[in-house]
């Protein structure tokens, strides 16, 4: 009868426990890894029914985090952070690559809690944001040799950001950012990604584009999403807007809807305006915490009462670009796949989708 080998046990390992071959330390009763050696089990020395010791290779470069994230929250010159988060990064990454969460699902949440930690120096570092979103735009256009420029952002606000110049096109920049506790609020909001798509769709948005940090080709964090949205031509903020061009009450009624529609906040006079065509548009915005999120038969009131109204929300065709913004998320998210998305979205959508029945039944 043919004895077992090291090599049958690596495969065995593998196909059991799917940690490569090249990631599996096997250890004896003897506490001496048998993984380095080669031939039968028996004439390594095993007995029959010997105990067998398993890790994962990774776990010291997990050890190696662990230090790396106690040294980005201690007292040391920012600059010495940066360099300790970067290293701890990179590591967080490889770790990824060789499924070592696959094996130990219980350091799950403590991973992201990590990401969390050095993302603060990370995520914020101008430089590598900016190599993503030239990256981009050089696949997006199909381009390498493009021209690409970058601006400060006036007005940037919480979130920061700068504008990039393209295609003879101006594109505004900012980090999805949430300010919450916890990794779960850490994570990207893909309810946010949504609303941007459908206001592109329904034309009281600005073209956007989702960017992952993985296009950075420098650090990539599984929680940083860079938004770039196309200068929309013409457009005014609210608070900028004269006599010749007024925000009206029809205006008002369309962004009071939109913003019981899709449960934004933040919409304050320099996060909307009107167009060269004195059309509504929403530049930037917040989607409520989901618990604020409750579909009701009143949500609307009567507010469509103006006579113009009922035809712009039906040209707006929402529950034909509703679908299209879903489809076009889920593309977009087979490119993102290593985004750790918070929760909650296919609810969100539910409930959206519940009011946009109700709202075209009131027409």
């Amino acid at each position: 009868m043919e004895k077992a080998t090291i090599k049958q046990l690596h495969d065995k390992i593998l196909s059991r426990f799917h940690i490569g071959i090249e990631y599996q330390q096997i250890y004896d009763s003897k506490n001496s890894r048998i993984d380095l050696l080669k031939g039968s089990l028996e004439g390594v020395g095993l007995k029959d029914n010997e105990t067998l010791i398993l890790k994962h290779s990774g776990l010291h470069d997990w050890a190696a985090c662990l230090v790396f994230a106690d040294s980005v929250t201690q007292k040391k010159p920012d600059h010495l952070k940066a360099k300790f988060a970067k290293q701890g990064s990179k590591i967080l990454i490889h770790l990824e690559n060789c499924e070592f969460f696959a094996t130990y699902p219980t350091f799950a949440d403590k991973f992201v809690e990590l990401s969390t930690v050095f993302d603060r120096f990370i995520i914020g570092v101008e430089e590598s944001i900016k190599i993503a979103v030239g990256s981009y735009f050089r696949k997006y256009f199909a381009n390498e040799a493009l021209s690409i420029t970058f601006s400060p952002k006036p007005d940037t606000g919480a979130q920061g950001g700068f504008i990039v110049h393209v295609a003879d096109a101006d594109y505004f920049v900012k980090n999805h950012t949430f300010m919450g506790r916890g990794s779960a609020h850490s994570r990207v909001d893909k309810r946010e990604i949504f609303v941007y798509r459908l206001l592109q769709f329904i034309g009281v948005g600005a073209d956007a584009h989702f960017i992952p940090s993985a296009y950075s080709r420098c650090y990539t964090s599984a929680l940083a999403l860079h938004i770039a949205t196309k200068r929309v031509q013409g457009f005014q903020k609210k608070r900028a807007l004269r006599s010749a061009c007024p925000f009206t009450d029809e205006h008002q009624m369309r962004l009071d809807l939109i913003r019981n529609l899709l449960y934004l906040g933040d919409l304050n006079s320099r996060n909307y305006g009107l167009d060269d065509k004195h059309q509504l548009i929403i530049i930037d915005f917040v989607v409520l915490p989901q618990e604020s999120c409750i579909h009701s038969a009143t949500l609307f009131g009567q507010r469509l009462d103006h006579p113009s109204l009922n035809m712009i929300i039906k040209n707006w065709k929402l529950l034909e670009n509703f679908t299209k913004a879903t489809e076009s998320i889920a593309n977009d998210c087979k490119r993102m796949e290593s985004i750790i998305w918070r929760d909650g979205y296919d609810k969100y959508l539910k409930v959206v989708l519940e009011n946009i029945k109700l709202l075209n039944n009131m027409l």
